[in-house]
């Protein structure tokens, strides 16, 4: 595998982090700042909570459970999540909250101006301004233009002007009303000169912001417990309780109602149905009182009495069914009457049938989703029509189970016909019994277990109406919120710092691919063409083959002058081996001249030598002699007290270096940042050997190709090329 096709590993990882600490750091702390600044400029949020515990009645009879068995899972309780929030009861809570008109602060103006005048004044955030209205009413031709109200002292007056100008003044509790708006104001809080905003909404931008703003979910384990609760954020503490508050109250005032009519629909044909009883009851008692007078007879052979006795409960468990088959029977009708319209409602606990539990989850599920569609399209749109086929098949499945349970209730009836027949074959086949008195008795007996269950069960309807007039239980109102939840500067702050260093190694990444680095061997091979490429680390192995490379562009040299090239400014790193270099070369090609053509910075000065005097003093007119070290095998000419092009491209100076390296064995050319500073390349006039030094992770392909370019105009011959790490 070669270098090009290794992946990208975690120490190029950690050397992108490093060499673009600068992006990374500066796009994290510009997006801190900027959404610090977005917090600051935001209204602030406060969230009330308020939770309630849904009744669920339960009957010890399998007639109540028509109506009120309810299995407390899941199904339950988020079917009731999505009555909370149904369109109705939210246009029932927006009128009575007056959400149709949105108040803002404006004392402060936009958000930008918001931002700047925080660092002044933190009323807003603290929550010491607030504007409460009710009554509110405005035309059609308001609807998105801006009134402003303007306290005009502490003592509860204001003036409200629109675009038109001053619509006129008003007194805290007293109606205000003009052509355009009338509201009466409830609360005020700010000092002379607060203004508040107020923008007449449409019924479809209220109620999906509404929808949006409310949340409903179940409370804890509330599958098993049957709590909900009901949150609202808004950026007046009051206004948030009030909303919370109100959809309780819609929510309690709709579920009482539904189901007392169920509960009196059920306790209507339960009295009816007693009182017939009774009157059977006693016409029965005095039938078999007169048969009694009139033949003497006292009462029934024991056999014949406990058989009486067991047919008369079996036809009052007849009678109890068909009381259940005719309130099934009612509901099913009802239901089939409504099936093609919004009016189709499934009572909250119509069986105990999980599976009409579900149906009846999935219906309200698919309501309010298409109560959400209906804010975005209309009728005739195809995802509208689609999701009103799907409401109409669930809707089919509903009155199918309920078909289904009225079967069950028929065959019931009917098998317990039969057991009744046979039972009364053999009361009859009973010896020495008059028919006529076992009839009597039968009805008697019948009327009475008739009559008790129906009371029975009209006691427990009766407990179950009393139950619903409580309503449900509220665990706890909601109430003004004290602290803001939203938004947080701090968050803010780190949500923006953290996402500014993900963008700043984002934009490392692409700045690393657009730039087209040298980063590897292989791309500088893919450069240089035919060039030998060596890699040198600092280690004694990638010296010595950086003195070879250098040594054998010696022996292509007639002069035996040698340059050392830079696509771009030389580092400590490539001083500290050219200086190694010499050595290594003095050693077998004594005596070695290195010459510092630096003809910009001025930089330390190799083996610790004096930088001047030195190539700038020689194109003054004056004249130094080399420093000699290493025994006098290695010559160091520095740049100068004051290097510059200028130096470098001074014949007398090329001129003086062509004279000094004659009496050398070699003399090596230190020619940094030569695309930069166009003055060096007068040096290829003295050379024509060179060594390509590229720096590993800065220098860029496109500057090793110029540097490449120049050098084979001035037909100088590159022997090689070091790829040196930073």
């Amino acid at each position: 595998m070669t270098e090009r096709e290794r992946e990208f590993g975690l120490t190029d990882f950690i050397e992108l982090l490093r060499r673009r600490k600068g992006v990374i750091i500066g796009s994290a702390i510009i997006l801190a700042i900027f959404f610090t600044l977005i917090a600051l400029a935001s209204y602030p949020a406060y969230e009330s909570k308020g939770s309630f515990m849904f009744t669920t009645q339960s009957g010890s009879v399998s007639m109540l459970s028509v109506f009120f068995t309810m299995s407390g899972g899941s199904t339950q309780i988020f079917s009731e999540i999505e009555i909370l929030r149904s369109r109705s009861i939210a246009e029932a809570v927006i009128d009575d909250c007056d959400l149709k008109i949105k108040i803002e602060d404006f004392t402060h103006g936009g958000q930008i101006s918001r931002a700047f005048k925080f660092v002044v004044s933190d009323r807003l955030r603290r929550g010491l301004r607030s504007l409460r209205i009710d009554e509110a009413d405005f035309s059609d031709s308001s609807i998105d233009k801006p009134f402003f109200v303007i306290f005009t002292d502490n003592s509860g007056n204001y003036r409200v002007t629109g675009q038109s100008g001053e619509l006129g003044t008003g007194t805290l509790g007293e109606p205000f009303k003009s052509d355009a708006i009338s509201f009466t104001v409830t609360s005020m809080k700010g000092p002379a000169g607060t203004r508040f905003k107020l923008t007449p909404q449409t019924d479809f931008i209220a109620l999906r912001k509404f929808q949006e703003t409310l949340r409903v979910a179940p409370l804890g384990s509330a599958t098993r417990t049957s709590l909900i609760q009901v949150s609202y954020r808004s950026s007046d503490p009051t206004l948030a309780s009030d909303v919370v508050n109100s959809v309780i109250r819609e929510y309690n005032k709709r579920d009482r109602e539904w189901k007392s009519s169920q509960s009196e629909m059920q306790t209507e044909e339960i009295e009816e149905r007693l009182n017939q009883a009774k009157e059977w009851l006693e016409q029965a008692e005095a039938d078999l009182e007169a048969y009694k007078n009139l033949y003497g007879v006292i009462s029934l052979p024991d056999e014949a009495r406990l058989a009486v006795g067991e047919l008369a409960q079996r036809e009052a468990m007849k009678i109890d069914i068909d009381l259940r088959l005719n309130l099934t029977n009612q509901i099913y009708s009802s239901l089939a009457s409504s099936l093609e319209n919004d009016t189709f409602a499934v009572p909250p606990s119509l069986t105990a049938d999980q599976v009409i539990q579900q149906l009846a989850g999935e219906h309200a599920r698919l309501m309010m989703e298409l109560e959400n569609l209906l804010l975005d399209y209309t009728e005739s749109h195809p995802t509208v029509i689609a999701k009103r086929e799907a409401i109409r098949v669930v809707r089919r499945n509903i009155l199918e189970a309920l078909q289904a349970t009225i079967d069950s209730l028929n065959d019931q009836k009917s098998q317990l016909n039969r057991v009744i027949s046979g039972m009364t074959d053999d009361l009859y086949r009973i010896p020495g019994v008059e028919r006529e008195l076992i009839d009597l008795t039968r009805r008697r007996d019948m009327s009475d277990e008739a009559f008790r269950l129906l009371t029975r069960r009209l006691s427990e309807a009766e407990l179950v109406k009393a139950s619903i007039k409580l309503g449900n239980r509220i665990i706890d109102y909601a109430a003004p919120s004290a602290r803001p939840v939203a938004p947080s500067i701090k968050r803010n702050l780190a949500f923006g710092f953290g996402l500014g260093l993900i963008l700043g190694v984002f934009m490392g990444f692409l700045m690393e691919a657009f730039e087209m680095r040298i980063r590897r061997r292989d791309d500088l091979e893919a450069v240089c063409g035919m060039v030998p490429v060596i890699e040198v680390s600092g280690d004694e192995r990638s010296i010595s083959r950086a003195v070879g490379l250098i040594a054998l562009a010696s022996m292509h040299s007639e002069n035996k002058i040698v340059s050392i090239v830079y696509p771009g400014p030389e580092t400590g790193n490539s001083r500290d081996i050219i200086a190694s270099t010499a050595y290594e070369l003095a050693n077998s090609l004594s005596p070695l001249i290195l010459v510092d053509c630096t003809a910009d910075t001025i930089h330390a000065g190799f083996f610790d030598t004096e930088l001047s005097p030195g190539l700038s003093e020689i194109a003054s007119g004056g004249s130094f002699e080399p420093s000699n070290i290493s025994g006098g095998k290695i010559k160091i000419v520095p740049p100068g007290a004051e290097p510059s092009g200028a130096h470098s491209a001074n014949p007398n100076v090329r001129e003086w270096v062509v004279n000094l390296a004659s009496d050398s064995g070699l003399t090596v050319l230190n020619l940094p940042n030569i695309n930069a500073e166009i003055a060096l390349r007068g040096w290829s006039a003295v050379t024509a050997s060179t060594v390509l030094v590229v720096m590993r992770h800065r220098d860029s392909r496109n500057a090793v190709i110029r540097t490449i370019e120049s050098l084979n105009e001035d037909n100088v011959r590159i022997h090689g090329a070091i790829l040196l790490d930073e």
